[in-house]
């Protein structure tokens, strides 16, 4: 009888062990499909593109503005705080929009960005019709700050998906973004004397125009 006993134990447990497997298999959800390879790289190539531009159209002015803003009346301390200030305002957003990114996605970070400096590039372009003396610097400095804000949304989105898509390899997104930007900066300048050359502000604020709208693409 103690021999019985011996030999239907093992059986008793396999058995409970595979009902228990039974039900563990039955219960678990279901698993995650794989992501999409080129959905995460059309996310990279988008940011890229919207970085580099970025910076492209929010450095066009360093060719040409210090003389448009002296022929304003404007110092070379008003005109540089007007290309500071924008930094400064970059600085104090970024960990704003970054406590905002629970409450608010980063998609309507980056396409309020955009718009929302894409329109105050376009602004800035204008403002060669605005009249000499403290109504130009003014609203520089507004323009300017506005162009910050834009900047900051755009800029703490794009670190925030590119970190959630590629968990993997953080460091190597974020240093892509970096050269897009670095980029941006490099080909603005030459592009803003270009057109400064050749046309004059008018065709500086229709390219600010294009640049609003191919980022707001996106």
């Amino acid at each position: 009888m103690t021999q019985d006993l011996e030999v239907e134990k093992p059986e008793e447990r396999l058995e409970a062990e595979e009902k228990q497997k039974c039900i563990t298999e039955h219960d678990a959800p279901p698993p995650l499909p794989p992501p999409r390879e080129w959905k995460k790289y059309y996310v990279v190539i988008s940011l890229v593109y919207a970085n580099f531009w970025m910076a492209a159209s929010f450095s066009l002015q360093a060719p040409f503005f210090p003389r448009e803003a002296e022929l304003k009346g404007a110092s070379p301390t008003q005109y540089g705080f007007v290309f500071s200030v924008f930094e400064l305002v970059v600085i104090v957003m970024s960990p704003i929009y970054g406590k905002m990114i629970p409450r608010v996605t980063p998609k309507f970070l980056i396409t309020s960005g955009v718009l929302v400096g894409g329109l105050a590039c376009c602004a800035f372009g204008s403002l060669d019709y605005v009249p000499a003396g403290t109504t130009y610097i003014a609203l520089a400095f507004v323009v300017r700050i506005i162009e910050g804000f834009g900047a900051a949304s755009l800029m703490t989105a794009s670190f925030t998906i590119i970190a959630a898509t590629f968990p993997d390899t953080v460091a190597t997104s974020f240093s892509l973004m970096e050269t897009a930007f670095g980029l941006g900066l490099i080909v603005g300048p030459t592009i803003g004397g270009a057109l400064y050359q050749a046309s004059g502000l008018p065709v500086y604020h229709g390219q600010h125009l294009n640049y609003a709208v191919y980022e707001a693409k996106i």
